[in-house]
């Protein structure tokens, strides 16, 4: 009785972990909730995808800036840039390290829209990066 328990914990433990990595490229996933497809230029140095919760949630962080990329990705998603005084907040519930909020707040580029999920991009012109974050609602 204790072999099968310990099997059939075995199974799960490795159907889960299996599963964790499964599921479609970030690149794939960012082109379908963001309507643009990343260019062969720019790379996606992080990512992070929650689908376990209620809400899917997922951020990526993509490198070099493409100007291009950034225009079409602005225009397809109507996002809005931020003005000093009404910034999109990069504050989110369990982001992984390199999501370094207090980096992105001090940033003075950003775009959001909130109409249909929250969509949101940093831009960090030094760094030469682009955060994204998608928060499905």
């Amino acid at each position: 009785m204790r072999t099968r328990f310990v099997r059939w914990i075995a199974v799960l433990s490795v159907l889960l972990f299996a599963g964790i990595g499964c599921g479609p490229p970030p690149g794939d996933t960012m082109e379908s909730l963001y309507l643009v497809k990343i260019p062969a230029n720019v790379k996606v140095m992080k990512y992070r995808a929650e689908t376990f919760g209620m809400d899917p949630s997922f951020a990526w962080m993509l490198q070099p800036i493409d100007d291009t990329f950034l225009a079409e990705l602005v225009r397809k998603n109507k996002l809005v840039k931020g003005t000093p005084d009404k910034m999109p907040s990069p504050e989110v519930y369990r982001w992984p390290s390199w999501w370094d909020v207090p980096h992105l707040k001090k940033l003075t580029e950003a775009y959001s829209n909130e109409e249909s999920g929250l969509r949101h991009v940093f831009v960090d012109r030094k760094n030469n990066r682009i955060y994204m974050e998608f928060l499905g609602t």
